[in-house]
């Protein structure tokens, strides 16, 4: 058995693999060594860790993860079983790589379009041949909103809505029409011009606004939101 830990920029999302199915999953808004034992529990199956972060970890997890597995820390110089074609290879999110190796493993025949719909968006293209060949980043939702606020004196702080009409008849209801309607027209047409280079382009969506996104676009798309877990499974049956 696998542990796959991502610590992410507001929860760490943990799960538990064998033979590359997801077994087991759970969110913590803060991490530390009791709630990760007690997640781990009694499955002493588990033999290798690994686990995505941009800083460090807690020094008792730390502690808790080295006594018990052998554990990888998921870097730009770790090897991944696809080919990295990004420049500035340490400048990568290794969130947008790890994301791109599960999406490779569960579509290894396709061209592949990775859109993580998180604090920010990115959309990533992976070649069917070529391996991970980079993409663009946009501001997500909540940053979108903050940044209105933000950088106006008078545009009030507003949250999503599960719904948004195209004429907002409201200061609030016309930032909610711009935000969210413009972030589905930006990813439609994203979708559409990868669309009109690659034939048989596979669209996935992952990322924490997942589900706010899933029915609202009008290409048909695969939603997985343990693609980045997945892919840190794989980085890790690549290195056992």
């Amino acid at each position: 058995m696998n542990l796959t830990i991502d610590c992410g920029n507001s929860r760490t999302k943990l799960a538990i693999f064998n033979d590359g199915k997801l077994i087991t999953n759970t969110v913590f808004d803060d991490l530390n060594v009791n709630r990760l034992q007690e997640f781990v529990g009694s499955k002493n199956e588990i033999e290798n860790a690994i686990y995505a972060i941009d800083s460090g970890l807690d020094s008792e997890v730390e502690e808790f993860l080295n006594k018990n597995f052998k554990i990888i820390r998921f870097s730009a110089e770790t090897p991944i079983p696809i080919a990295n074609n990004y420049e500035s290879t340490r400048t990568l999110g290794i969130d947008r790589l790890a994301t791109a190796v599960g999406a490779k493993a569960g579509f290894p025949n396709n061209h592949l379009l990775i859109i993580d719909a998180g604090t920010a968006i990115t959309y990533d293209f992976v070649d069917k041949n070529e391996g991970f060949m980079g993409g663009s980043i946009s501001p997500g939702l909540k940053m979108r909103f903050k940044a209105l606020n933000t950088f106006t004196q008078n545009l009030p702080l507003v949250e999503k809505q599960n719904k948004s009409e195209l004429t907002g008849n409201t200061t609030e209801s016309a930032i909610i029409s711009g935000v969210q309607n413009g972030i589905v027209i930006e990813m439609d047409g994203v979708i559409d011009r990868y669309r009109s280079k690659y034939e048989d382009l596979q669209i996935i969506v992952t990322g924490g606004d997942l589900n706010f996104f899933n029915n609202k676009l009008k290409s048909h798309i695969f939603a997985d939101s343990f693609l980045l877990l997945k892919g840190l499974n794989r980085v890790l049956e690549h290195n056992a």
